[in-house]
């Protein structure tokens, strides 16, 4: 049997134990992978959401669309959308972000679409696809420069470091969905 001391330092032991679990447990649950708020109340973004934090942005949100990027998950998003009455859609696109001009234009449509939200689009990290996305959002709907949009991308990164083939990537993007947007 321990002392006293050595009681109340093993008792405090597993009461931190205790609670860290929960706490990495409740981080998990509620901590949604690079979420962010795009356009208040509109448009938001993420990485890869569990099912079960899908829809608990579903509620929480009011979504009415998800915009997935990431094609490993997106049998399991559909069929969860579907039990939810959300709209679903999907656009496979290579990890780096780079994809092309028609399925940019094409998400780029659904999130700005003012009667399509609020939406959330997201892919695996939520970095390079999904901020691509955004990044041509801030652009072509709210006036951002390229480089602002890019400086932003960043930040989802965790060493904040994005490819000289993505930055250019974006430029690009931004110039030919709005050519694509205005013919």
């Amino acid at each position: 049997m321990p002392t006293g001391m050595a009681r109340k330092t093993l008792i405090a032991a597993i009461a931190f134990a205790l609670l860290s679990g929960g706490g990495v447990l409740a981080y998990k649950q509620f901590h949604w992978k690079n979420f962010a708020e795009v356009a208040p109340g509109r448009v938001y973004r993420s990485g890869q959401l569990s099912e079960r934090q899908l829809e608990s942005a579903v509620h929480k949100l009011g979504l009415r669309r998800v915009v997935c990027l990431n094609q490993d998950q997106a049998d399991r998003e559909r069929a969860l959308c579907a039990r939810l009455g959300v709209a679903f859609d999907f656009f496979s696109m290579p990890a780096d972000g780079r994809g092309a001009v028609e399925q940019f234009t094409a998400v780029h449509r659904l999130l700005a679409d003012p009667t399509a939200g609020p939406v959330l689009v997201h892919c695996s990290a939520g970095v390079a696809r999904t901020g691509v996305a955004v990044a041509l959002y801030r652009v072509l709907n709210e006036g951002w420069t390229t480089d602002r949009a890019i400086a932003e991308l960043r930040t989802f990164e965790r060493q904040g470091r994005i490819t000289v083939e993505l930055q250019q990537h974006v430029r690009q993007m931004a110039l030919q969905v709005g050519d694509a947007l205005r013919r």
